[in-house]
């Protein structure tokens, strides 16, 4: 049995033959114009096309010897088109490798800057309250200055002042300094007035003496007035004893 085929047609025949680029159409449009041509034209044809595609070979040939130097340059400037790309994307690549450094960098200068804001404003601060920092400052010279005069009263508010600005600048350095040289007048002091009651005084020095101990809060009442009498009892043995290498009677004691 033979095989039927399917006949092909002229239009088939030029698709085949054709470039893919060529639109339907423009095949619709050649072969329209083949058929309204007479049998001598058609012949001629093909002759006619290849006289034209020699024409534009030999004009295209012309064109690019003219224009040499323009494609010379255009391929150039492709080439270094390409070498500027691949190199951009080399830094690129570079650039994206060290982004997480520049981050931690910059993570860096902002801490820094932070503190360097911060230092800034203590600065600023601190010149704007210069002469309070001053008087701050020379509190201990004025504490050790009264304790060595017997100034015992404005020593007690010295060191009553000293101890509120501790209390709301603690977490400054300083200002537990200061307190320390405070704390440290405040015990000579206290040595001072237990030296005082234990030497020949009047009973209302004596009273004044116990005030300003009180007043300092550094025992109680009770151990306060142990200390009283201890102290007295010193004088006493002293005096008793320069008494009787004397060789005289003490008369009174206060």
């Amino acid at each position: 049995l033979a095989v039927s085929e399917e006949p092909i047609t002229l239009m088939d025949m030029l698709a085949l033959q054709s470039s893919a680029v060529i639109a339907r159409e423009e095949q619709e449009r050649f072969l329209l114009s083949l058929l309204s041509l007479g049998l001598e034209r058609v012949a001629a044809e093909p002759e006619r096309l290849a006289n034209e595609c020699r024409s534009v070979q030999q004009e295209t040939e012309s064109h690019a010897v003219n224009n040499y130097s323009a494609f010379l340059q255009s391929a150039v400037c492709v080439r270094k088109v390409r070498e500027e790309l691949e190199h951009s994307g080399r830094l690129l690549h570079e650039l994206a490798a060290e982004v997480p450094s520049l981050h931690t960098a910059s993570a860096e200068v902002e801490e820094k800057a932070r503190c360097v804001e911060g230092v800034r404003k203590d600065t600023h601060t601190t010149a704007k309250m210069h002469n309070q920092v001053l008087e701050l400052l020379e509190v201990p010279q004025l504490m050790d200055t009264a304790v060595r005069n017997e100034y015992y009263e404005e020593a007690l508010e010295l060191a009553a002042f000293a101890r509120k600005m501790q209390t709301r600048f603690a977490h400054i350095p300083l200002m537990r300094s200061l307190l320390q040289s405070v704390e440290r007048s405040e015990n000579q002091m206290l040595h001072l007035l237990l030296q005082k009651l234990q030497s020949q005084i009047q009973l209302p020095v004596c009273l004044h003496v116990i005030g300003v101990l009180r007043r300092m809060g550094r025992q109680p009442d009770q151990q306060l007035r142990t200390l009283f009498l201890q102290c007295r009892d010193v004088w006493l043995q002293t005096a008793v004893d320069v008494a009787a290498g004397q060789g005289t009677v003490f008369p009174t004691f206060c």
